[in-house]
């Protein structure tokens, strides 16, 4: 039911996905050209010299008949790479620190779309509210601001953790290459299930319920025990869905239909946060103009009243 009615309100709200796309578009842009900036002008040398080593690289495959020579070549390549980041370590650092910033800017500014969506997506359950969607950027941007904060830092961590245990199992398994990738995806989809059902708690209460964020995690790993374990099966579900739904755009529509997909994926998370926590805070929430789902509890509380008036 909970998933129904996410997709319901995500295909509804259909015209945020576009506005998410833009958004996202013109961060992508801006961080793009200016990592590509810092690299080109700390790495300049490095970047030509892996340009020569990709050349030659391809000359193994082109000319079989001269394949030793060219290794040879290669073999030097690789010795003037190294020989140029071992004479310039003091440089290589500050660029490497350079683009962590940069890339911990680009998650914090890529989240700020995200929240977004959420409280529309709440004011559309609470009311079926339609406001503009970067006047309500703009009335958050300070909770947003400080959820954003620790949401970018946090993600950063949890992906690298994510990609260094990927890393190793595919590495482990080597010999058995698709029991690997198996068990990669598996791990991914576990982590981030456990990632979205603790932050979509974290990031509703402080969001929408305005707490704090040392509120909002007793809150997300304190109690509704029974319902963290259904919300991470959902969660765990989506991530796999999503995976599958990205594979799937990027071989059949050779990364056209990423452009709909990823912010309509942003979209989908955004409802099913929502209605998580309208779920475990027992309210009742809009799915569009005819329809209310009413929770157990509230429907049980009518009837008992319905029983107690005489007719």
């Amino acid at each position: 039911m909970r998933i129904r009615n996410a997709l319901k309100i995500a295909l509804g709200k259909f015209g945020l996905v576009f506005k998410d796309l833009l958004f996202k578009a013109i961060i992508f842009v801006v961080f793009a050209g200016i990592i590509t900036l810092v690299l080109e002008l700390s790495l300049h040398p490095v970047i030509e010299m892996v340009q020569k080593l990709a050349a030659d690289a391809f000359a193994v495959f082109r000319d079989l008949f001269t394949g030793q020579a060219v290794t040879d070549v290669l073999s030097a390549d690789l010795e003037q790479i190294l020989g140029y980041l071992s004479a310039h370590t003091g440089g290589i650092v500050w660029t490497a620190v350079a683009i962590i910033l940069l890339v911990y800017a680009f998650r914090f500014f890529l989240g700020v779309s995200d929240c977004t969506l959420l409280i529309l997506i709440d004011e559309h359950l609470a009311s079926l509210s339609h406001r503009p969607y970067l006047g309500v950027m703009f009335d958050n941007l300070g909770r947003i601001v400080k959820y954003q904060l620790i949401e970018a830092l946090s993600a950063i961590v949890v992906t690298a953790a994510s990609l260094a245990i990927s890393y190793g199992i595919l590495l482990g398994l080597s010999a058995v290459p698709l029991i690997g990738i198996f068990l990669t995806v598996l791990v991914i989809s576990l982590i981030r299930g456990f990632y979205c059902t603790v932050m979509s708690r974290i990031m509703s209460l402080m969001l929408t319920e305005k707490k704090s964020f040392r509120e909002s995690a007793v809150k997300a790993f304190g109690g509704e025990r029974g319902f963290f374990f259904k919300s991470f099966a959902t969660y765990v579900t989506y991530n796999v869905l999503s995976m599958y739904l990205i594979v799937t755009m990027t071989v059949f529509t050779l990364g056209v239909g990423l452009f709909i997909a990823v912010p309509f994926i942003s979209v989908l998370l955004a409802c099913l946060r929502q209605i998580d926590h309208y779920t475990v805070n027992k309210k009742k929430y809009f799915v569009d103009y005819d329809n209310i789902s009413v929770p157990k509890e509230l429907r049980e509380n009518d009837e008992n009243l319905l029983n107690d008036v005489d007719i």
